[in-house]
């Protein structure tokens, strides 16, 4: 309990709040079956994947736990898969949710059989095999049509606005992010989860290079908060006001604040009628 308060501590020093910290904990613990030890070490792995990629630590733990329902497939991996994509969505400019709705397409030998079909058709080549789509994760599928289209030496900067329209169509997605995807070399390599282990040295020198940042962004908001006091006060005591008031009368200027209303139409209409 005292590691996970000093880590919770840690992290709130790095921008990531106290119940964003107890959330990511509690859906590490409770839907990854890890230890609260375990947790820690996970979102100390999403700080390290935030300097690797255009995302920071919190949006990066948010996106894992909106992704559960598709990434629980990969039981023990599912980190891994994250990761990946996070990776390979950071290279392409293509969101996550992007690659992953591209690669459930290959989930079944159906679905894999008609776009397999479809794709050869378009490169004119058959560079992809189904069983071999379907045997791939999330992550390596997409990697997979980016290299075949390339050692195919497809050209999408120069194909016709049809053909782009039909890629896009067999991918299940738009024309921009497929040509994300199968415009750019993806690095085949993977990083792994060790490679984003940070020390406590590590920890604390980021906690140290942000704490300048943190104060001047809660100065700020507080010089903020003081500019809109007065504003804060009378609108206070308006609402401190109307709340003594019986019932009879708030129905009375209720009424009178809707006739207004409905006058203020109706002297609009007469205005448009009058510019006819």
């Amino acid at each position: 309990q005292e590691e996970l308060l000093a880590a919770t501590g840690q992290f709130e020093a790095l921008g990531i709040s106290a119940e964003d910290t107890g959330q990511f904990i509690n859906f590490a613990t409770k839907a990854m079956g890890m230890s609260a030890k375990e947790a820690v070490g996970m979102q100390t792995r999403m700080i390290g994947l935030s300097r690797e990629v255009s995302a920071s630590g919190t949006q990066l733990m948010q996106q894992m736990q909106q992704m559960e329902g598709d990434l629980a497939q990969f039981g023990d991996n599912m980190e891994q898969e994250f990761v990946n994509l996070a990776l390979t969505a950071d290279k392409t400019g293509a969101s996550m949710q992007d690659l992953v709705g591209i690669a459930k397409k290959f989930d079944t030998f159906k679905g894999a059989a008609q776009a397999v079909g479809q794709l050869n058709t378009l490169i004119g080549k058959n560079v992809l095999n189904m069983k071999e789509m379907v045997g791939l994760s999330f992550d390596e599928r997409i990697k997979m049509l980016s290299k075949r289209a390339g050692e195919a030496g497809v050209n999408f900067e120069t194909m016709g606005r049809q053909r782009k329209l039909a890629f896009a169509a067999a991918l299940g997605t738009d024309v921009g992010t497929m040509m994300k995807i199968m415009n750019n070399e993806i690095d085949q390599q993977q990083k792994k989860l060790e490679d984003l282990n940070l020390s406590q040295e590590d920890m604390n020198k980021l906690a140290a290079d942000a704490t300048p940042a943190m104060k001047m962004l809660q100065a700020s908001l507080q010089k903020f908060i003081i500019a809109l006091e007065p504003i804060i006060t009378i609108v206070r005591s308006v609402v401190d006001e109307f709340a003594k008031l019986d019932k009879e009368t708030i129905q009375l200027i209720g009424g009178i604040l809707f006739g207004i209303f409905v006058l203020s139409k109706i002297a609009g209409v007469f205005q448009a009628l009058g510019t006819i």
